[in-house]
């Protein structure tokens, strides 16, 4: 019986020894677990915590706090203005800010909490000596011209806080290598990112609905474009490097590396701006439309092929186009747009369609290098200087279907004019088509008596017929 009890006594110490150190494991465990996940708050916090202004001037955190007046501030040298119930980033100090700035995500000043949720347009604008800005979440928009001009600028990360970029809110940042564009973003305004040539990537997340045009305009570098699945605007199909507006099939930003699927129809407004690293292209046929300036300012680009299907050269299409040499338009083409190969000055030759009816006002205005061009038998107008210019053109031969030439549609040097238009009177001159007093005008057999009783026509230095 003693043993028993002295068996059972035993086994009771046992017990109670286990529970007290099963519970001190649970105290040490529960404690290491609230200093890990106290560790993991800190680390996943990005933003710079919230500061008081104290009466004296001082703040909690040590931040340099100058008063300008009642409701504007330099806190770390950045600008701060209230604005009811929260703060906006106005400026900076021009004399003091350099190297890496952070903005608050919240400020306790005069007695009350502000949250900074606005960059207000110019707010950093041509800061050169800032390196880098930490944008916090609580921001919901950046203002125009933002950041322009921030050249020293190298990588932007936007908080997902963010809805609108507006417009110019980056451009010209001309060292800024990578964009964080974060989910919640919805809106990017006309050249957010315009002149920064150092761009070499972007992402587009997709709650992004709204994308401007010239938003990427000037980024020679930009070689990889992607859209987030599931946005639904825009897509990259088929790894394309490009933003293709989905329910239309519209292409509106493409880069040097962009592909056309065979399922995108048209081409939007300035979408290879600027591209000064593109060096060929081809348009394939399934490209039934193309908008205004799309190769526009793209200095590098040599060759260009284009496959029928095309009906028009849209307005700027190779504006500045410096090193293209030739281009040969498919028959189909019935309009080449005002200003479409405006000083394209290593131009020299250009094959037009049969099908072409209208070349519009400056078209080859400034091509110094182009020394002829074969007018097609079908074309009715030529638009204002739409040869003007073009210094090596010495002389043109005018179709029977022309029915008006608009005021210095020539160049100077353009002095021999041939013209097979038998009845002068149905094409319309102004008196600034030609250079009338030094130009001398050859004309069909037996039309002389027409074109020296017509206006303007007559004006020519002299009129000679043609041999049939």
């Amino acid at each position: 019986m003693q043993d028993n009890n002295f068996t059972f006594l035993k086994r009771e110490m046992m017990m109670n020894s286990l529970r007290k150190n099963s519970m001190a494991l649970l105290l040490v465990f529960a404690a290491n677990y609230l200093i890990a996940c106290d560790h993991e708050d800190e680390s996943s916090d990005t933003t710079k915590p919230a500061v008081t202004i104290n009466d004296d001037g001082t703040t909690t955190n040590g931040a340099e706090y100058s008063a300008i007046d009642d409701m504007t501030f330099y806190l770390d040298h950045i600008k701060y203005e209230v604005k009811d119930d929260y703060l906006e980033v106005t400026g900076f100090d021009k004399e003091r800010l350099s190297g890496k700035a952070e903005i608050f995500s919240s400020i306790h000043f005069k007695g009350q909490n502000y949250p900074v949720t606005k960059i207000k347009e110019l707010a950093f604008s041509h800061c050169q000596a800032m390196t880098s800005i930490v944008i916090p979440s609580g921001i919901k928009s950046i203002g125009e011209y933002a950041f322009l001009g921030c050249n020293t600028l190298t990588e932007v990360i936007i908080p997902p806080s963010v809805e609108t970029i507006y417009g110019w809110a980056f451009a010209s940042c001309r060292n800024l290598k990578s964009v964080t564009l974060s989910e919640g973003l919805t809106t990017i305004q006309r050249g957010a990112f315009q002149g920064c040539t150092s761009l070499a990537s972007v992402s587009i997340p997709s709650s992004v609905t709204n994308i401007d045009r010239e938003v990427f305009y000037e980024c020679p570098g930009l070689a990889s474009i992607r859209v987030a699945k599931g946005n639904p605007i825009y897509d990259s199909r088929n790894d394309c490097n490009a933003i293709i507006q989905t329910s239309g099939n519209k292409l509106v930003v493409g880069c040097q590396s962009t592909t056309f699927p065979e399922s995108v129809s048209s081409v939007g407004d300035g979408a290879f701006y600027g591209c000064f690293s593109l060096t060929s292209i081809t348009i394939p046929s399934n490209i039934k439309t193309v908008g205004s300036q799309i190769f526009a300012g793209c200095s590098n680009l040599t060759s260009v092929t284009l496959s029928e299907g095309l009906t028009n050269i849209s307005s700027g299409m190779f504006n500045r186009c410096s090193s293209l040499t030739n281009i040969i338009i498919p028959e189909g083409v019935m309009n080449i747009g005002p200003h479409a190969f405006y000083e394209c000055t290593a131009l020299i030759s250009v094959a037009l369609p049969n099908t072409l009816i209208t070349i519009g006002n400056e078209a080859f205005s400034d091509c110094t290098a182009l020394t002829g061009i074969l007018l097609p038998d079908n074309l009715t107008s030529i638009g204002e200087n739409a040869f003007y210019g073009c210094d090596g053109l010495t002389s043109v031969t005018l179709p029977s279907s022309l029915t008006s030439i608009g005021n210095r549609a020539f160049p100077f040097y353009c002095q021999e004019i041939r013209s097979y238009i038998r009845n002068p009177s149905k094409c319309e001159l102004t008196s600034e088509s030609f250079v009338y007093a030094i130009s001398r005008l050859y004309v069909p057999k037996g039309t002389t008596s027409l074109y020296e009783t017509c206006d303007n026509w007559k004006e020519f230095f002299s009129i000679t017929e043609m041999d049939d």
